[in-house]
């Protein structure tokens, strides 16, 4: 079995609001991830005490690798991730959405994607499934390219609006 030393550090990215049942959800998802080498950069606002409890409690009942990034409560969404990115420890950054849940090897397999083919420095996911919770029914989307789903190398977020994104591989 190969040590996590051997996979390059993933930083999932998790910006959140007052929303403590979908962040802890969101950290069990990442909790479940099969890839051995991550942590999860949590930005909450200062006045969100519940957010912060809560990643604290996580933080003393777990080993979950986790960064907390307490921001401005006026901040608008792009400052709140670039303030968690330059927070984060990882080469490769990766978002985390806190309404969203991912297979537990979502993380594996777009390293794997990106690590497989070394023109590539990005993957995103182009397909989905939906979950409409007041009808319990679940939906496969179209191809598209959910930013939700972004995994990159920290470099390319760095310098995004020098580089064209013609480095981006999409999975299918």
């Amino acid at each position: 079995m190969k040590t996590k030393y051997e996979y390059p550090l993933i930083s999932c990215i998790c910006i959140t609001h007052n929303c403590p049942e979908l962040l802890l959800k969101s950290i069990i998802s990442f909790e479940h991830q099969d890839y051995p080498n991550k942590e999860l950069v949590i930005s909450y606002p200062s006045t969100d005490e519940t957010s912060r409890n809560l990643i604290e409690k996580v933080i003393r009942l777990s080993q979950l690798n986790i960064i907390q990034v307490e921001r401005e409560k006026e901040e608008s969404l792009g400052s709140a991730r670039n303030l968690a990115v330059t927070n984060a420890n990882g080469n490769y950054i990766c978002t985390w959405d806190d309404d969203d849940w991912h297979h537990p090897e979502r993380l594996t397999y777009q390293m794997n994607t990106i690590l497989s083919d070394q023109q590539y420095k990005a993957s995103m996911i182009r397909r989905v499934i939906l979950y409409n919770k007041a009808t319990s029914i679940a939906y496969l989307s179209v191809s598209y390219n959910w930013s939700g789903t972004l995994l990159c190398e920290k470099e390319l977020i760095n310098s995004i609006l020098t580089k064209p994104l013609t480095v981006l591989k999409t999975l299918h």
